[in-house]
């Protein structure tokens, strides 16, 4: 962890972010499997139930290293891990979490902003997009009170750091019971898709940092808490397809053979064998460890 300078802003708002609760990863299912042999082929067609994907931790960063010592931990200006995840496998949601050290209170209103920098794809140079993710515990306006407020930002340089548009307005929930900010982040608000790779974007040093601000729009340098983090990948769903001799444990099975998918079926086509009892087999998979299998006995004349 980094931290900039010290603030004399501890009597100030603060925001606090928290979407609902992520569930425990549910396993990824291949429902159902059949082959039909027909010529020279093999017909395979199944339907899969994709799973989630548990929060990934990105940092710890410890707790206890943010100026203002016990109050500041107690209203959140202190956080500890940055997480993501998506907790829907059947939805095009991310969940990013904020895990602070305390929240008492579920965070003071407008005085404080939680910014969270990110580039997709290696960012805008490389074909990619930057944004920031900004949150904040309530954000008045002339118009109406957001409470809680989170939004995607657009920010380019300008004189003295970066100017920074609202793009997309998020869902979050502050939840003081567990000291957290959740937000859910659909995959089209940062330009995002199955595959695509999260980094931290280091435009003000620090990719994450906790601080005041009046609006939620500026790059600030006084700073309570900073750290960067890992990259992350987002699951993709595939399926792939197999046949080995009756009895070959999966194991030894080559799942060499791509299937298409469509929502919850898949298909696809296997040559078909020398003569012989077969099994052929299915692999649908959430990311890279969320996998299930199956297999179906054929016989080939």
């Amino acid at each position: 962890m980094r931290r900039l300078r010290s603030l004399a802003l501890l009597s100030t708002a603060i925001v606090v972010l928290h979407a609902t609760g992520a569930a425990a990863a549910t396993p990824t299912t291949v429902d159902a499997l059949a082959a039909t042999v027909s010529g020279s082929a093999i017909s395979v067609a199944g339907s899969v139930t994709f799973g989630n994907q548990d929060p990934i931790e990105l940092v710890n960063d410890g707790c206890g290293d943010a100026p203002g010592g016990a109050a500041a931990t107690a209203l959140g200006l202190d956080h500890e891990k940055l997480l993501i995840s998506q907790p829907n496998g059947g939805a095009n949601n991310l969940l990013f979490t904020i895990d602070l050290c305390g929240l008492t209170g579920g965070g003071i209103p407008e005085g404080i902003q939680y910014n969270w920098d990110i580039q997709v794809n290696g960012g805008s140079g490389a074909g990619g997009s930057n944004w920031s993710i900004k949150t904040m515990r309530s954000r008045a306006s002339a118009t109406t009170n957001l409470d809680p407020y989170a939004a995607t930002y657009t920010c380019v340089p300008s004189t003295g750091g970066y100017s920074c548009t609202e793009n997309v307005r998020l869902t979050a929930v502050y939840d003081e019971a567990t000291s957290q900010i959740r937000i859910t982040v659909p995959f089209t608000a940062i330009g995002a898709s199955p595959g695509a790779l999260i980094e931290a974007w280091p435009r003000a040093t620090n990719p994450f940092w906790i601080g005041p601000s009046a609006s939620g729009a500026t790059t600030l340098t006084n700073i309570f808490d900073t750290s960067g983090h890992d990259e992350y990948r987002v699951p993709a769903k595939t399926a792939s397809l197999g046949i080995a001799p009756a009895g070959t444990p999966e194991s030894g099975v080559s799942f060499s053979t791509t299937a298409t998918i469509s929502g919850s079926s898949f298909s696809g086509v296997l040559a078909k064998p020398d003569a012989g009892e077969y099994d052929v087999w299915a692999k649908a998979c959430f990311g890279t460890s969320n996998c299930a299998t199956r297999s179906v006995a054929v016989t080939v004349a």
